[in-house]
């Protein structure tokens, strides 16, 4: 019969993740296994992630995916349960668990590309730089930023962070703080904030209010192409996350018929409104279009 892998989640639906699923599904199409994807009640709980991955290796999984949460403790149970089974990290590498074969995107290089875009864009003589959207609990969220911030601060460019809880705290701040900010930069490094913010920006412009702030960022969904194409988002950095999927199940799949797995590194794209139709971007920006 097929391999039977579970998936297991950082988020509370898969569908956050609709090019990684994407990814997911056509390899196990491909690669004869039964998928089941396992998500977190609480986004970014270590010990209910814990519990899963125990329970998935006690019940006769083939092997398991997971989408670590950032805790050392998630790190070790990842070492002990590769020991009964094939576990596959994706979007990030558990922490403190180097032996596991992880597919990821080099995330300090992109967050390092999207800082440079933004000085290659201009700031002005004294600019005022917000960055949002940093998730403790993700290490790939955590690099995005270590990234940006290395560009930032090697060209002396100053920049202030702002805590948002979700993607409705995000719209909501941006509905209040972008009409006052004249010519300056927003980089928002989650998806789904960077969607509400943009659409914020997008509202404002609409009823003649100003909101002429840059807007980059860091995610994929048709929403924010959308937003790239009307010009409203400046720049957006996007990991292949199809390639993470696809070959996050093929690693796994070469795990339970004994082949070591290796580390892999997918690319990733600085997308603007010219650029997202052409060929290679398309592939990044578009995976459900085969």
């Amino acid at each position: 019969g097929p391999y039977e892998i579970s998936v297991l989640c950082r988020e509370r639906s898969a569908e956050s993740r609709a090019a990684v699923k994407a990814g997911i599904d056509q390899a196990s199409n491909d690669l004869n296994a039964e998928v089941s994807y396992i998500t977190l009640s609480h986004e970014g709980d270590d010990a209910e992630q814990i519990s899963l991955l125990e329970r998935e290796a006690a019940n006769g999984a083939d092997a398991v995916v997971i989408a670590p949460v950032r805790s050392a403790k998630l790190g070790q149970a990842v070492k002990e349960a590769a020991q009964k089974l094939p576990v596959v990290a994706i979007l990030s590498a558990p922490e403190g668990a180097p032996g596991i074969p992880t597919v990821s995107c080099d995330d300090f290089r992109l967050g390092q590309s999207l800082a440079e875009r933004v000085l290659k864009d201009g700031v002005s003589a004294d600019p005022k730089i917000i960055v949002s959207g940093v998730n403790p609990k993700c290490g790939d969220s955590e690099n995005l930023y270590r990234g940006v911030q290395d560009v930032f601060k090697r060209n002396k460019i100053p920049f202030s962070t702002l805590q948002l809880r979700d993607a409705q705290e995000a719209g909501a701040a941006a509905r209040s703080l972008l009409p006052g900010l004249k010519n300056e930069v927003w980089v928002e490094l989650d998806g789904d904030a960077l969607e509400a913010i943009g659409q914020a920006k997008k509202e404002l412009l609409k009823t003649g209010r100003p909101a002429d702030a840059r807007i980059y960022g860091a995610g994929r969904s048709d929403a924010v192409t959308s937003l790239l194409e009307e010009r409203v988002i400046s720049a957006v950095g996007v990991r292949n996350e199809y390639n993470i999927g696809y070959l996050g199940i093929k690693t796994a799949v070469d795990g339970i018929r004994r082949k070591k797995g290796e580390n892999v590194q997918v690319n990733f794209i600085i997308a603007d409104g010219t650029n997202l139709y052409s060929p290679e971007n398309e592939r990044i920006l578009f995976p459900f279009v085969s």
